[in-house]
């Protein structure tokens, strides 16, 4: 006894709306010629030679629904890419803060700028960092900025919740042996009013390594001291977000994502 042959149709990922619509045709046209016979065939032949009004309706509806969908999609994975980068250049940062201070046997602070006091092109305030540098071995030793400014894409923000970005609330008020606690480094030609940062040590571990320290990237945009999530999920918390955890003995990092 032989055993029956079994056809599955195969799984279809995507289909054009042209091709959809080509199919219905082409199904329809062998529907008719197997009811109507000759005759059917033949009076389907006389009324192929245009689509009607209600046929085009429908074809230009799927259009653009698809088309919709479609850019609604790129759209998304545009913002997760642009946080998946950033996130992945500011771990890159934190990295570098370590190894300068290990190689080079000085402190390293990460920088946030959290309130600039002038009026640059592009508002910094929870998306710009840089790296600064203190040598108590210097003759005249201070802090000095060691890297340039570097901004988060548009879009991306450090999230302001205190909860889930504890570099922000464990930062301190002032970086160690800062005169007046005033950053040496302005934005743009710009003084900075307020600012959070992490140091680390020569040992690559963090100063006050006790408390943790975690950045967390989000889509949003800051407004006063609180971010607008662009996809925001249960309770109000982003649904996506780039959280680098900075290990207080250690400095190394750790990358956790939802």
């Amino acid at each position: 006894m032989t055993s029956p042959n079994w056809h599955f149709p195969r799984p279809v990922n995507s289909v054009s709306p042209l091709a959809l619509a080509t199919a219905i045709f082409k199904r329809g046209a062998t529907a008719c010629r197997s009811l109507g016979g000759a005759t059917a065939q033949a009076d389907f032949k006389k009324t192929t030679g245009a689509f009607t009004l209600v046929e085009l309706l429908v074809v230009m509806a799927l259009i653009s629904i698809l088309s919709t969908l479609t850019m609604m999609s790129l759209s998304s994975m545009g913002k997760s890419s642009a946080l998946s980068v950033a996130g992945n250049r500011l771990s890159t940062l934190v990295n570098q803060a370590r190894q300068n201070s290990m190689s080079k046997n000085v402190m390293t602070a990460l920088v946030l700028v959290t309130g600039h006091a002038g009026s640059p092109a592009a508002n910094p305030d929870y998306r710009a960092l840089a790296l600064l540098e203190y040598n108590a071995a210097d003759s005249n030793p201070a802090w000095k900025q060691v890297s340039q400014w570097e901004n988060l894409p548009t879009g991306i923000v450090v999230d302001t919740s205190t909860t889930d970005c504890t570099f922000l609330s464990n930062s301190g008020t002032s970086l160690p042996y800062l005169t007046a606690g005033v950053l040496p480094s302005p934005y743009q030609g710009a003084s900075i009013g307020t600012y959070a940062s992490r140091v680390f040590m020569p040992s690559g571990g963090l100063y006050q390594s006790g408390t943790s320290s975690k950045i967390q990237l989000v889509e949003g945009l800051v407004q006063g001291s609180s971010v607008i999530h662009t996809h925001p999920g249960v309770g109000g918390i982003a649904a996506n977000y780039y959280r680098i955890a900075i290990i207080g003995a250690t400095g190394r990092t750790k990358i956790e994502r939802p």
